[in-house]
């Protein structure tokens, strides 16, 4: 039976490598697991919990924690592992992942937190990487963003030993990335993404592959080559298909291809029916942010902006608080929303979060500068010196780590500021003018070099 048990475990972990999900969760999983509790092998159930939860984070393309199929898994993990065993830490990220994903945040990052810091001690690069991928995921609030860099370098690091422990590096190193991103680190997220492109050519498995191909998009996202990011989501959707992972493959894609839409303005209406779609099918799920932001920059349906705002924003609970851990990806689009639709009071709540945390931007989700909604919120809060700040900001950081739509869109945000409430700097308004006005031409921004060349008017009459 134990020799029958390791040939399954081992299947499992080869199937994780061919994208057989349903497989491990049908089938070799329970099959493993109910031979190891046979044997009375704490550490061998264990393991075959392991591979279902990571079939279970593969399947939706995130940790999945909130199934009752992790659950079931979770549960039994942790009635299989024992106190201070090197068994413990996984049961505990198990566990752990669950109650955040279950709105118990501060109790399941604490649990998390404990898992790596036993992991760490016990020398286990595995559970190591689980619990600190786990981290990165649900610690992403922004007061979190110095510490999640730290745990980013920690492991950075280290050593890749076995399929299980590639998996799971590859897996971390895609947040390592975000987190990262979010200080405007874009250098060290190239570096990761470098060993993210290297598993993927050497490993030919599909998940590291159309994770490769959405860093791709990112840069080039963020070098301004707008038409080339659409043209490789497309490419990412289509072997995404092939695959049998739409889902996932459509999540990828969304990264750096919505944003790329909003800025060239293509097929607005048909974005805002999709993601309509998905709301309404989902419920109050992640895709609530960003269809709020398409309808902002479409100027439509204010009310029903306006209405997401004050539930998802407004009446959040404890929002100002250290007990609202919404993650970073989450509040940079209603952050956006609401600035663009003129919504104060939760422009003013968003601005009172990523004020003074250091954070640059949002990351991979839907790219974009933080200090320059900070700066749309204090103008729209008729605070204009403090806005003035936070655009110089904005272009710094822009200017840095060479996102050039950001830049662009910065500085001619400035340069309405100036027109409007600092007529003594028109010189210096025209000049951020004339440098938007060029850059979206050439990126062919199409709305926003519009709103520009409108600037551009009004200064002639």
């Amino acid at each position: 039976k134990a020799k029958r048990c390791d040939l399954l475990l081992d299947l499992c972990d080869a199937l994780i490598l061919a994208i057989g999900f349903k497989r491990i969760l049908d089938v070799e999983a329970p099959a493993a697991f109910a031979l190891a509790e046979t044997l009375g092998d704490c550490s061998r159930a264990l393991r075959a919990c392991e591979s279902a939860i990571t079939a279970i984070s593969c399947e939706q393309l995130g940790p999945g924690t909130g199934t009752p199929q992790w659950a079931e898994w979770a549960e039994r993990a942790d009635r299989n592992a024992k106190p201070d065993s090197k068994d413990r830490p996984f049961a505990d990220i198990a566990i752990g992942a669950m109650l955040c994903a279950t709105g118990k945040n501060r109790s399941g990052l604490k649990l998390l937190t404990k898992a790596f810091d036993s992991a760490r001690n016990q020398n286990d690069l595995n559970n190591s990487l689980i619990a600190a991928y786990m981290l990165l995921n649900y610690r992403t609030a922004p007061r979190h963003a110095q510490k999640n860099v730290q745990l980013a370098e920690e492991l950075i690091g280290d050593s890749v030993l076995g399929v299980r422990e590639y998996y799971r590096r590859t897996a971390f190193l895609l947040l390592a990335a975000n987190s990262f991103l979010a200080l405007g680190m874009r250098k060290k997220a190239e570096e990761v993404w470098s060993e993210l492109r290297t598993s993927a050519k050497r490993t030919g498995q599909i998940s590291f592959l159309l994770t490769s191909l959405g860093t791709d998009a990112l840069l080039l996202l963020m070098d301004g080559r707008l038409e080339e990011v659409l043209n490789i989501t497309q490419d990412i959707r289509s072997k995404g298909e092939e695959a049998g992972m739409p889902q996932s493959a459509n999540i990828i894609a969304g990264q750096a291809g919505n944003r790329a839409r909003l800025y060239l303005g293509r097929s607005l209406e048909d974005l805002e029916s999709r993601l309509r779609s998905v709301v309404k099918q989902f419920n109050m799920s992640g895709a609530i942010p960003m269809f709020c932001l398409v309808l902002a920059n479409l100027g439509k349906n204010l009310d029903e902006v306006s209405k997401f705002l004050e539930q998802e924003v407004v009446r959040r609970p404890g929002i100002g608080t250290d007990e609202d851990e919404t993650p970073n990806f989450i509040d940079p689009p209603f952050f956006e929303a609401a600035v663009l639709s003129g919504h104060k009071q939760a422009a003013e709540l968003l601005l009172n979060r990523f004020a003074g945390t250091g954070v640059c931007t949002s990351g991979i989700w839907y790219p974009t500068c933080i200090p320059r909604h900070l700066g749309g919120a204090a103008a729209l809060l008729e605070r204009y010196d403090e806005a003035c700040k936070h655009y110089q900001e904005a272009i710094r950081i822009c200017t840095e780590m060479k996102f050039r739509p950001e830049l662009a869109l910065s500085r001619l945000e400035l340069a309405e500021l100036l027109l409007k409430q600092f007529p003594q700097e028109k010189s210096e308004a025209i000049a951020h003018l004339d440098f938007a006005i060029a850059e979206f031409r050439d990126m062919k921004m199409q709305p926003s070099l519009e709103r520009a060349l409108r600037h551009k008017e009004i200064l002639k009459a």
